[in-house]
């Protein structure tokens, strides 16, 4: 089974502050995992860590094997942003201005903030499938501040969607959703897991783990705690 990702023993730092240090932990192709702690744990870091953002310091590797975008291991940046999509309130809250639900959909053909080129008719239709799936394509021609916060949640589903990633991000996708859109969201994630969809889930709640989710990693302060197959190994 290849790993989509290997995070092996790495460290990062915000000048003498250590937000992770020497974490390890592997991805393998048709797993789910979910990464588990407080808030400060250093699961957002490591997501960020784990899509280029941040940089490892003081030794360690990470790796990224993305067959969507090439054989091998993948260090071209813009390669490696078409092969993982993210959904994050920090992503959300960069579209400092108004776009449309298709234009936000339409970005994540290129990770942009912002839609800075037309998408072909091949994208068009892929982006208004993801938009049909999630039940917003009728918010298509909404602007993205007149929609609801489940809404919105899931026209980002949809943009991390777009260009069909190998591995998708989620930090905190349920934050500020009701308790039906959250139900919601949660079985549509489900659904995409059992389908293929290789995800890595962030949360500080155990009620958002869904079905499909296969494993699961905790963190505290900044360390790995224990990790391991759900209900097994790491019983919730």
């Amino acid at each position: 089974m290849t790993d989509i990702l290997h995070v092996s023993k790495v460290t990062v730092k915000y000048g003498k502050s250590v937000a992770i240090h020497d974490i390890t932990i592997k991805v393998p192709e048709g797993q789910v995992v979910t990464l588990i702690g407080a808030n400060g744990a250093g699961k957002s870091t490591l997501l960020r860590l784990i899509c280029g953002v941040e940089n490892v310091a003081f030794g360690g590797s990470i790796e990224r094997r993305l067959p969507g975008q090439g054989e091998g291991v993948i260090v071209e940046m813009d390669r490696m942003r078409r092969g993982i999509g993210i959904v994050s309130d920090r992503i959300q809250a960069t579209y400092w201005y108004d776009l449309t639900g298709e234009e936000l959909v339409f970005s994540g053909f290129e990770r942009s903030v912002g839609l800075f080129r037309a998408p072909d008719a091949s994208e068009r239709a892929q982006a208004y499938a993801w938009m049909e799936r999630f039940d917003v394509r009728h918010l298509a021609e909404r602007r993205m501040r007149s929609v609801s916060t489940g809404q919105l949640r899931r026209l980002m589903l949809a943009r991390a969607l777009a260009g069909n990633p190998d591995l998708v991000l989620l930090d905190e996708p349920c934050s500020g959703l009701d308790p039906d859109a959250r139900a919601g969201l949660l079985q549509l994630l489900n659904e995409l897991a059992v389908s293929g969809t290789n995800f890595v889930l962030v949360t500080h709640h155990a009620a958002d783990i869904f079905q499909a989710i296969t494993h699961v990693a905790y963190l505290e302060n900044g360390r790995m705690i224990r990790q391991g197959a759900l209900s097994r190994d790491c019983p919730i």
